[in-house]
């Protein structure tokens, strides 16, 4: 591992947020570069370039515990995320398994999420998506880039269903009764998913962004980009992202659920 002093980061990231846009969705691995905590530099460089920024703060534990507090669940998506959501004026979304925590001028509309499903309508996937956001995949490959469910909720794709989850959440005030919606994938089939078409023929039409850092890199894409390439593969092929085609389908007719 290479590691990187803060004013490369620094660099790095203020070449990240170009003028032309102003929010940003940011997958993370901050380890990569050999250099753990860079909240502050994010927020400051938030800061200077009027961006708005959001970090998931996903708790998969949810489902099976089936409680959430706000402030006191922790996000299960690594450190930076972790650092970050328990920063001064950093807030967090209310989706008991996939909040993002958000800081700056927008953070409340982009982290908002009254959509009654995880990844679809009116989720932070969506706001991003339909204002013009940049998603940073900060260290790590575009392979755990989480908006590619949210196109495959958006087009319902038939290799996944919706499974309701009931549980208690608090969010300051007590605690409640909610039942997020999650677009899920069977158990007992193949139905795991490769998003490479996406990422690669992107770069391929040079609209990813690539920057080196250290021994690590950063990729920069556009929200709306891998949007609307994701949906016309669907549209083509509904059952394009699956990593086995051939294999779902064998098990898919033995199990009769076809």
């Amino acid at each position: 591992m290479q590691t990187v002093s803060e004013q490369e980061i620094r660099n790095a990231i203020r070449t990240i947020l170009v003028p032309e846009h102003n929010l940003a969705m940011i997958h993370s691995s901050s380890g990569t570069f050999g250099f753990t905590d860079c909240v502050d530099i994010w927020k400051e460089e938030a800061d200077r370039a009027g961006y708005t920024i959001a970090l998931p703060t996903f708790s998969w534990s949810y489902c099976k515990s089936r409680m959430y507090h706000y402030k006191n669940t922790p996000a299960e998506t690594g450190l930076l995320p972790e650092l970050f959501r328990r920063q001064k004026n950093v807030i967090r979304g209310k989706n008991p398994i996939f909040s993002f925590a958000g800081y700056g001028v927008r953070a409340g509309e982009l982290i908002a999420h009254p959509g009654e499903t995880c990844w679809g309508k009116d989720t932070p996937f969506d706001y991003i998506n339909n204002h013009d956001g940049l998603l940073i995949m900060f260290g790590v490959g575009c392979e755990y880039l989480t908006f590619y469910h949210h196109i495959e909720e958006m087009k319902l794709v038939p290799y996944h269903y919706f499974k309701t989850f009931d549980g208690r959440a608090d969010y300051g005030e007590g605690f409640i009764d909610v039942a997020p919606k999650y677009h899920v994938r069977s158990l007992e089939l193949p139905s795991g998913s490769d998003f490479s078409l996406v990422h690669n023929a992107l770069e391929k039409e040079n609209k990813m962004r690539i920057i080196r850092l250290g021994g690590g890199v950063i990729r920069v894409l556009k929200a709306r980009e891998v949007y609307v390439l994701g949906c016309q593969l669907i549209e083509r092929d509904p059952y394009v992202f699956l990593k086995d085609k051939k294999a779902y389908f064998a098990a898919l007719n033995k199990s009769g659920l076809a």
